[in-house]
């Protein structure tokens, strides 16, 4: 039985989860340095940390011990939960891309 007809609810919210703004991950990322980063290859490649927190994100669970404060304030955001997600999206590209270039000079 269909459960609009049937008066029923589901009890479901979706989410939607952004990783790629600039944030102190992202931007860890774009740092050229030869020191070690705890989130990125030195090829570019995410690590496995940035899946934990990826997942601790998106499961509302504890960031794993040792996570820096920054990064649990900063790192992903519900889209769903923005007023206006195109609005924040926009202001994101619009920074990285501006960061991205102060990177590349």
């Amino acid at each position: 039985m269909n459960g609009a007809r049937s008066g029923q609810r589901i009890r479901a919210r979706l989410h939607y989860y952004n990783f790629n703004y600039p944030n102190v991950i992202t931007l860890d990322g774009l740092e050229r340095s030869a020191r070690y980063s705890e989130y990125f290859r030195s090829d570019g490649h995410p690590r496995p940390t940035m899946g934990l927190l990826m997942a601790a994100r998106m499961f509302g669970q504890p960031f794993p011990p040792g996570t820096p404060p920054g990064v649990a304030a900063d790192f992903g955001v519900d889209l769903m939960s923005v007023d206006d997600a195109e609005a924040r999206l926009r202001d994101d590209a619009r920074r990285l891309e501006q960061l991205y270039a102060a990177f590349t000079r």
